[in-house]
């Protein structure tokens, strides 16, 4: 067979993607159900203090996306912010109040499953100085979460403000009271609409986007956001020798950045892995190397092993440099803080390399090799290919600790994506325009794209219209995809 030739080749494959799991994949950001008044992705870098007083801590709502709305009846102006972390969702009012009152209202309502439909069981907090924070639900009319065995999850605060009044929610993004509360994950979607009511006034008729007890197809939308970061991803065919000095022609495939501490340490970033092994160089701006016991320098490299943001959390990955007694490599993990465990005194293995060398008396070199899989689970990271790892860099100069880059904060830690080696496979079409493709059960293609590009293929997708001579142009393979809800990676 010329593999110069078009092969038009038609498989049919032991799975099936429904029309909303299309969707959810390749338009994570549409948003349809509703009104078209979209808030968010907005991360908040730190979570605000719920106080009242959205300026408390100044620029503590700078990341939030806002919202101006004017409220029908009472024709009250008022800006909404939204914004979040991984935990939580934060919400914050400011309206042009003309006076302040225990009485004064602010509820905001959730479509939880994002249908356009408000259904018994969806989310809604409330928030007024006289009667507090309540974490309620639809069971038409709105009740207590604890009603029903339910739990009050979140808080709220509200005050004066120079000529307007703040309020300030929080609500996890996805407590344990499952009947009463929302679940959502970063990426998600979920309905609001929200009333404001000042003393003497009725919530009902001073809504935005839409009337808090429906059609819910006429509120807004929130999304949540994912975490900030940068990712870094690169294949290497070339091992490098960890020898502490950085050779330019071993670390050409390497993803690089240039680098700044929060104690303003200066100096460049490579990262690149091949199927075995993560390698890791650092280069510092600093004249001497040190490995006394009077001025020692340590490179530590954390790791967020499940990449959810969250911690540091027990097991978590450590790994580095440390010049005192010349230790040099260092493989750790974390108990729950910052504070770098050795492995082997938890009868675990020390796994992978590092060396360092000072160049010219002006440049440090930190050179660093860590295995993707050790065979010590209880202190490394378990990585594959396409797996995520979230991590920061902090440096230990002359003895004197100069900070974290980009944050010692997990939310914000950079991530290192595996790289997979290039595509030295196919180019292969997978056609989900088939007519039975809305009408058929869900079902889950993402292993057999792993597969095949681990394989080596490029895997691309024909979404809409008919397979045409034009369309398959360029392409080796083409897979239909055919009603199973499942398959195997050996199937495929």
């Amino acid at each position: 067979m010329n593999g110069k030739r078009l092969i038009t080749y038609i498989a049919i494959v032991l799975l099936l993607v429904s029309t909303l799991f299309a969707n959810i994949v390749f338009n994570r950001a549409v948003v349809s159900a509703h009104s078209g008044d979209v808030l968010g992705p907005a991360w908040a870098t730190k979570a605000p203090v719920i106080d009242g007083n959205m300026a408390t801590v100044t620029g503590e709502w700078s990341n939030a996306d806002t919202a101006s709305f004017v409220l029908p009846t009472s024709g009250l102006e008022g800006m909404l912010y939204i914004m979040n972390d991984a935990d939580n969702l934060y919400i914050g009012l400011v309206v042009a109040d003309p006076d302040f009152s225990g009485k004064d209202m602010f509820r905001i309502s959730f479509e939880n499953d994002h249908d356009g439909v408000l259904e018994e069981g969806d989310d809604s907090l409330f928030y007024s100085d006289e009667r507090g924070f309540n974490d309620d639900f639809y069971m038409f009319p709105l009740a207590y979460d604890t009603v029903s065995n339910g739990t009050i999850d979140g808080e709220g605060d509200a005050s004066r403000v120079g000529t307007s009044n703040h309020f300030e929610l929080s609500h996890p993004l996805d407590s344990a009271d499952d009947a009463h509360d929302f679940s959502l994950s970063l990426g998600d979607i979920v309905g609001f609409a929200l009333a404001y009511a000042s003393e003497g006034d009725e919530m009902v008729g001073n809504e935005w986007p839409g009337p808090l007890y429906g059609p819910a197809n006429t509120w807004g939308d929130i999304v949540i956001a994912s975490k900030l970061s940068e990712v870094f991803s690169a294949w290497t065919s070339v091992k490098p020798k960890i020898d502490g000095f950085i050779d330019k022609r071993e670390w050409a495939s390497a993803d690089t950045a240039t680098y700044k501490t929060t104690g303003g340490i200066e100096g460049a970033f490579f990262v690149m892995n091949d199927a075995e092994n993560l390698y890791i160089a650092v280069i510092t701006l600093d004249p001497t190397l040190g490995e006394n016991q009077e001025f020692i320098d340590i490179v530590w490299l954390y790791f967020d092993n499940d990449n959810d943001g969250k911690g540091p959390e027990a097991g978590d990955d450590i790994i580095g440099w440390n010049g005192y007694q010349h230790e040099h490599f260092r493989d750790g993990f974390s108990n729950g803080d910052y504070v770098w465990l050795l492995d082997t005194d938890y009868r675990g293995t020390s796994d992978g390399a590092g060396e360092a060398q000072n160049i010219d008396e002006k440049y440090n070199h930190f050179e660093i090799a860590h295995p993707l899989n050790s065979k010590d689970d209880a202190h490394d990271f378990s990585l594959s290919l396409g797996d995520t790892v979230g991590f920061a860099l902090r440096l230990t100069v002359d003895s004197k600790d100069r900070g974290w880059w980009p944050s010692s904060d997990l939310a914000v830690w950079h991530d290192i994506k595996i790289a997979f080696p290039p595509a030295t496979g196919g180019r292969i079409l997978i056609d989900e325009a088939h007519n039975n493709r809305g009408s058929l059960p869900a079902g889950n293609w993402t292993e057999a794209e792993a597969y095949l590009e681990e394989k080596g293929h490029t895997v691309e997708y024909h979404l809409e219209g008919l397979i045409t001579s034009t369309v398959l142009s360029g392409y080796d393979v083409l897979l239909i995809a055919a009603p199973f809800e499942s398959y195997t990676s050996a199937e495929i």
